[in-house]
């Protein structure tokens, strides 16, 4: 492993303040610095954000494989709103997994997660569990997360129902309060941006265990 001048630099001036940061390393280029120290300001802002306001990973439920052995039912990490219990009991329909609120306090009486059993149908399945009819609407988002988004009212309750565009492909439902989807909106998209399928969730299950914003690159050696 090569490390430069900059990248021994970096390290030590992470956790100083950016304009004290670039006034000691002029050598090795200011935007360059601009744009690691910024990039490493907002993994802290996102960090402390995602620990603010999002639970421990959801506890992913399990079946039985060709073997016979207990095996998750699909490969994903999932960090539900703050407040939702980390493990969940299947709803009527077979398809949902529910989870509920640890306490009193929870904002969201559910959170409700399916897995694809086959990608073709899945979207059609959710549609009727959770119907997307003409009084649906399709939510404003602060971020371009690949899903397939609507939301409605049935009283007392908003129904938010998100549908990743992923292989395989994952459903999360958010049902909260009726008039406070614009409350909750930043908690929503901050815990489905926590969502990872396939070979990305293992990797976020170790971010998620580093409990860190850190993040340094190891540089090949030439």
């Amino acid at each position: 492993m090569k490390w430069t001048i900059c990248d021994l630099l970096y390290t030590f001036v992470r956790r100083l303040p950016l304009a004290l940061c670039l006034s000691m390393v002029p050598a090795c280029g200011l935007s360059e610095y601009e744009k690691r120290m910024e990039g490493t300001q907002k993994r802290e802002e996102r960090f402390r954000e995602e620990n603010k306001f999002l639970d421990e990973p959801a506890t992913i439920p399990t079946q039985k494989n060709k073997e016979g052995q207990e095996v998750p039912a699909a490969d994903v990490f999932f960090r539900p709103p703050k407040g939702t219990q980390s493990s969940g009991e299947v709803e009527g329909n077979k398809l949902f997994w529910r989870y509920r609120p640890s306490g009193s306090g929870g904002a969201f009486p559910v959170v409700a997660l399916a897995f694809a059993s086959d990608n073709s149908t899945f979207l059609e399945e959710v549609q009727r569990v959770y119907p997307r009819s003409a009084k649906a609407w399709t939510p404003q988002r602060t971020t371009p997360l690949p899903f397939d988004s609507w939301e409605y009212d049935e009283d007392p309750y908003t129904y938010s129902v998100n549908v990743a565009q992923s292989e395989p492909k994952v459903a999360v439902v958010f049902i909260f309060g009726k008039g406070r989807a614009n409350e909750l909106r930043k908690i929503m998209d901050l815990s489905l941006q926590s969502l990872a399928v396939g070979s990305e969730s293992g990797a976020a299950q170790r971010r998620y265990r580093q409990k860190s914003p850190w993040k340094l690159e190891n540089k090949p050696s030439s």
